[in-house]
């Protein structure tokens, strides 16, 4: 009976472990590999409108588009494809939005539509690691603006040289 019990307990294991492997995704390890290097490209944008250095914005911004385009060859398959399409144009048109901005404070509100989108596509997609979605209710007159970081401490990129430390952590967020 003890010998059955185990026989058939490995075969259960054997038979769920071969189940698992085939449903591994491959291309959803890559995806979520290239979806991080995007959002640390974000990051650099990030804190290039903390630093208020619109060159070292567009820099970024370039490297995003880069690596936004890489990641058109890992898309999820499934529902989660028509999902990723609307979340690739949104942030491909927030992307150009800043290309073809000069000025810091048009930047820096097409950032938060970028940051928008970032957010909850890290809820949806997953990336590697900790973020922490963090907010300044006082950013764009009172309206509030969201941003993601990898510290818990606030570098608020709206308002860095009057309120460089204004915001809060809203939620950490990872895998």
């Amino acid at each position: 009976m003890k010998t059955s019990l185990i026989t058939t307990s490995l075969i259960l294991f054997l038979f769920l472990g071969t189940i698992f492997a085939q449903g591994h995704d491959h291309n959803s390890d890559k995806l979520t590999t290239e979806f991080t290097e995007l959002i640390e490209t974000y990051l650099v944008l990030k804190d290039a409108l903390v630093e208020s250095d619109a060159g070292a914005a567009h820099s970024a911004v370039s490297q995003m588009q880069e690596k936004l385009e890489n990641i058109v060859e890992h898309r999820p398959e499934g529902d989660n494809h028509m999902k990723w399409m609307g979340t690739y144009k949104k942030i491909d048109s927030d992307l150009s939005e800043i290309t073809g901005s000069a000025d810091l404070d048009e930047i820096r509100t097409h950032f938060y539509s970028l940051s928008e989108t970032l957010i909850e596509s890290v809820k949806d997609f997953g990336i590697e690691g900790v973020v922490y979605h963090q907010h300044c209710p006082m950013a764009f007159n009172n309206e509030g603006g969201s941003w993601l970081s990898r510290e818990n401490q606030v570098m608020n990129p709206y308002m860095p040289d009057t309120m460089l430390r204004c915001g809060r952590v809203i939620e950490r967020i990872e895998p």
